[in-house]
């Protein structure tokens, strides 16, 4: 008996020690992440610690290289063996192609490399993706707007930095309708090639009477009517970002459906209609509600919102406990007279004013603050 005992007693304290090894490790994991990326929107960390014939391993993937010195540094300090399976991203088997435009009129942005994964935001024709990793036919991308998330493959055109180079210097077309098409010949009669959307980026050829011939990011070659379309640079170089010319883009999209993770002209969620309205007239704020709040100067709404101007940002949500934070969870555009445009059920007007037919007492109830980002 006391020859078993004396067998086993190592092998517990083993055991005991290589437990304790993988919650430190776990432990050091979660510090890293808490340290540099707080917030899961900064950057891709997706470390899981897992076990291979009693060893410990570390495996996953990241796009800031810090985390993965400071996992090896503190895991050195404790000393505690590992087997390092961490990617620094983008991933080497993308090579030299590790940008990318999107190639129709809206593309999904998604939490997963799944179809039935949660949506999460949108990118339009044209605009500029960072890639970092391909898992089946979905890339993990980064948008113009900072967000990360999985792309279906036949979203993008997978380019090289000297190829979006060549795309950024080129003479390009923004689509100003709120909706439109491009077709195969100079005659709205003929083979529609794509829909389009309001801020989508066209490659300009030539000009055809009523039409001008473009080519999409793709290289497929098509014909827009003149109306639809602005140049960019002259467009870009005319936004004027008013309080009247926010509320004027604001309501253009009146009508237009909800949806969780819109932010383009086919739907909208609420943060993702307030950042593309003002992205329309010059301005880029981030994607979600909960980091526009942080942005500008806190507005006065003490004596029944009169401090307000057109074009503010109203938050709603949560407020503060003792034991929670403030959380907010709607944003809205002011346009004067007690008035909001917002995207909830689709684009319309509410107002904070009890006595209005379009009261509403549940965003009243639930109001946070106002914010003021325009500055003239």
């Amino acid at each position: 008996m006391k020859k078993v005992v004396i067998l086993i007693l190592p092998l517990l304290i083993l055991l005991s020690c290589h437990k304790q090894d993988t919650e430190k490790a776990q432990f050091i994991v979660q510090t890293v992440k808490n340290k540099y990326i707080p917030d899961s929107r900064d950057h891709i960390f997706k470390i899981n610690i897992t076990e291979n014939k009693g060893e410990i391993v570390l495996k996953g993937y990241s796009d800031y290289p810090v985390v993965k010195q400071a996992i090896d540094s503190l895991m050195s300090v404790h000393n505690i063996p590992y087997i390092d399976s961490i990617k620094i991203l983008p991933d080497s088997s993308l090579y030299e192609k590790t940008k990318a435009l999107v190639r129709l009129s809206v593309a999904n942005l998604r939490s997963q490399p799944i179809i039935k994964s949660e949506l999460i935001s949108q990118a339009l024709m044209g605009d500029n993706l960072n890639l970092f990793m391909k898992s089946g036919s979905w890339y993990l991308v980064q948008t113009s707007d900072g967000y990360y998330g999985w792309m279906y493959a036949p979203a993008l055109i997978q380019l090289s930095e000297n190829e979006i180079k060549k795309w950024k210097n080129t003479k390009k077309l923004i689509v100003t309708d709120i909706y439109a098409h491009v077709y195969e010949q100079a005659d709205i009669n003929s083979q529609k090639i794509s829909d389009i959307v309001i801020g989508n980026l066209l490659k300009q050829i030539s000009e055809r009477g009523d039409f001008n011939e473009v080519e999409l990011p793709d290289g497929r070659k098509a014909f827009v009517k003149n109306a639809s379309v602005d140049n960019y640079d002259e467009w870009k170089a005319s936004r004027k970002a008013t309080p009247e010319n926010i509320v004027n883009t604001a309501k253009q999209f009146l009508g237009v459906p909800y949806m969780w993770g819109g932010t383009s002209a086919k739907q909208f969620d609420c943060s993702g209609f307030t950042q593309t309205v003002y992205k329309l007239n010059g301005i880029r704020i981030p994607r979600d509600a909960s980091q526009q709040v942080k942005l500008g100067t806190e507005v006065d709404t003490s004596e029944h919102f009169s401090h307000l101007q057109k074009g503010d940002l109203l938050f709603f949500g949560k407020k503060a406990t003792k034991n929670t934070k403030e959380k907010v969870i709607h944003v809205t555009i002011y346009i004067g007279d007690t008035e909001f445009i917002h995207a909830a059920g689709l684009v319309k007007i509410n107002s904070l004013d009890p006595a209005r037919e379009n009261f509403s007492a549940y965003r009243k109830g639930s109001f946070l603050k106002a914010k003021r980002i325009l500055t003239n």
